[in-house]
């Protein structure tokens, strides 16, 4: 009878493994082609990319949008041309998600032709004028656009010291040391000392490199700078 049991469980056992073979193998397979395509991708010189780690899907999705935007914005900077930007460029942005341990991992990436605004239309003539491109001219422009150029947190102190010595900030200090927060543009970084985003003054705060609406409760448990610009 024992005998007799044990083989019973141990068929419905093998049964089991017949009926369900391939959950976790298909999640297996998906999640190395996935990486197999972003190893392909980050060799490709033809690709911008951001690679970020979050506690939650959404959040590395945004932040790593945001990273991508930062490059597009210096590689078109560097290109002597304007970049594609907003719905435009959300569009052209091709996605990869996964889990990594308790975390997610969101990998976005576009190409470098994609960036560029204009980069699939026709050559002006000879006889058509350059396009002017504005400089930012106010304290805050200024401010805003510097701030933009940074990615590490350690180089936030160097930058909003030159800003202050130059006329164009009043003041700097952590997030909760501010006394009236919403005068105050904020520098959003992570644990790592990424800087995640920079969110426009007010109660009701945008994210400036990418133009959603954001505020402060878009990014759970990360650090905060405020920076008052000049008026």
């Amino acid at each position: 009878m024992k005998h007799e049991l044990r083989n019973a469980i141990c068929l419905s056992a093998l049964a089991a493994i017949l009926l369900f073979p391939s959950g976790a193998s298909a999640d297996t397979q998906q999640t190395s082609g996935q990486k197999q395509q972003i190893y392909a991708i980050k060799k490709d010189a033809r690709y911008l990319y951001a690679d970020v780690t979050s506690e939650t899907q959404q959040l590395a999705v945004t932040s790593a949008e945001g990273e991508l935007f930062h490059q597009v914005n210096r590689y078109a900077a560097g290109q002597g041309t304007k970049p594609v930007t907003g719905q435009t460029l959300k569009s052209q942005i091709g996605r990869i998600t996964m889990p990594r341990g308790n975390m997610y991992r969101a990998f976005v990436y576009l190409k470098k032709n994609d960036a560029l605004a204009g980069a699939a239309t026709s050559k002006p003539s000879p006889s058509s004028r350059p396009a002017v491109v504005s400089k930012p001219t106010t304290h805050r422009d200024i401010t805003i656009a510097r701030l933009l150029d940074l990615t590490r947190g350690s180089e936030l102190r160097d930058c909003l010291t030159q800003l202050r010595q130059q006329g164009h900030v009043e003041e700097f200090n952590s997030y909760r040391n501010l006394t009236s927060a919403n005068d105050y543009i904020l520098i959003i970084y992570n644990t790592e000392g990424r800087i995640e985003a920079v969110l426009s003054e007010g109660l009701q705060r945008k994210n400036l490199r990418t133009g959603a609406a954001e505020g402060v409760a878009n990014y759970p448990g990360r650090g905060a700078i405020g920076v008052k610009a000049k008026k």
